[in-house]
């Protein structure tokens, strides 16, 4: 290379590095890591080195100052384009069609930690979007739509669950598939802030998740609207049905349930709750649901650890004293949350007999019995 040829290589080697240390410092956040994040970094030092020697080794005598500017800023703007095309921040991520039992959703690339494919509930868990941390939970269940005091309890029950810290939550209107409004909570949290919206599918309930970045509502935004339902009519009746059963004594019976996707037994004082649930279900988080759950509804109950299968409950309801236990239950066609509730010890531990002697899990193509009807 002669002449002034170095010295404008040199200059738009500078606008180059420039843009890129700009793009990786200022446009993108330092938690931004992975290897397009090093990428950037390594090739802006390499690029400095080589304009360095290129310019020093040059005579500034070989070209206009304009002209070397000219090619600096043609470099400059020519690797912000390349950098943005190469890492999008998360506002502006490709999105791409996730086909899910009876609606579709479009999300952005990014490892899938948890994906089940059950029609009635399931979850699709994405992590570490972009490399910048970020993520989405996915959930759909039987449930119906909640007002926006539901939502805020929802609120703060994921802020105990995130590790406590500020309770404050908005609901707001966004748009939502076919351009109807959803209500959308946003919450702040130790970390940062969550955002999450209800839609509904038929009888289910499509509950979206994004948080763990400043930019995630942004993007939140443009995923909401892409959700496709299309229930299936002749899945929708299971999507109710409980893949868990069973054989009670006579004397109990069923009552209206307060929520879809839950069966309430009551038997006198003794009550069974049984509630559909995600496939996956882990028993800390479950814990720490149930427990800010009973706190922000204002009953006095604490979920213990438990060391086997049962969840100890001990508290007061509406005044008298309450114990029971929580067992979480994975069947092959899903997963049951089985809360039993009394007002002794005793009473609680014959339930636990009667749970672990007389209920079981349904098999694929069995028709459930159906419920008690009698009872006091």
């Amino acid at each position: 290379m002669t002449g002034r040829g170095p010295y404008l290589a040199g200059a738009a080697c500078a606008g180059v590095a420039v843009a890129f240390l700009g793009y990786r410092v200022g446009w993108m956040p330092l938690t931004w890591h992975g290897p397009l994040a090093r990428g950037f970094e390594i090739g802006s030092a390499a690029l400095l080195a080589t304009s360095w020697q290129l310019l020093r080794r040059s005579e500034r005598s070989q070209a206009p100052v304009a002209l070397a500017l000219l090619a600096a800023l043609v470099g400059l703007v020519v690797a912000g384009v390349a950098a943005r095309w190469l890492a999008p921040p998360l506002p502006a991520l490709p999105l791409r069609v996730y086909e899910l039992p009876g609606f579709s959703i479009s999300l952005p690339a990014a490892p899938v930690t948890t994906r089940d494919q059950d029609y009635s509930a399931g979850r699709v868990e994405l992590d570490d979007i972009a490399d910048l941390g970020a993520k989405i939970t996915l959930r759909w269940e039987p449930g119906e739509l909640l007002d926006d005091a539901a939502l805020q309890l929802a609120a703060s029950t994921v802020i105990d669950v995130s590790g406590g810290g500020s309770r404050t939550s908005v609901v707001e209107r966004w748009q939502g598939p076919g351009g109807a409004e959803v209500a959308t909570v946003i919450i702040d949290v130790p970390r940062g802030r969550l955002w999450g919206s209800l839609v509904m599918c038929g009888e289910r309930q499509i509950s979206l998740f994004s948080g763990d970045h400043r930019t995630m509502g942004e993007l939140h935004r443009r995923i909401l609207p892409t959700i496709v339902c299309r229930p299936d009519p002749a899945l929708e009746a299971q999507a109710q049905q409980m893949p868990w059963t069973i054989a009670l004594p006579k004397g109990w019976g069923s009552v209206e349930p307060k929520l879809k996707g839950q069966v309430e037994l009551i038997n006198g004082a003794q009550v069974l709750l049984l509630r559909r649930s995600a496939r996956v279900i882990d028993r800390d988080s479950l814990r720490k649901t149930l427990q800010s759950t009973f706190t922000a509804s204002g009953m006095q109950v604490t979920v213990g650890e438990g060391t086997g299968e049962f969840m100890p409950l001990l508290g007061s309801l509406e005044g008298e004293s309450t114990v029971g236990w929580v067992w979480p239950i994975a069947c092959e066609l899903g997963s049951v949350v089985l809360i039993a509730l009394t007002t002794e010890p005793a009473s609680a531990d014959e339930l636990a007999a009667l749970a672990r002697t007389k209920g079981r899990c349904l098999a694929r193509g069995e028709t459930p019995p159906p419920w008690p009807t009698d009872g006091p």
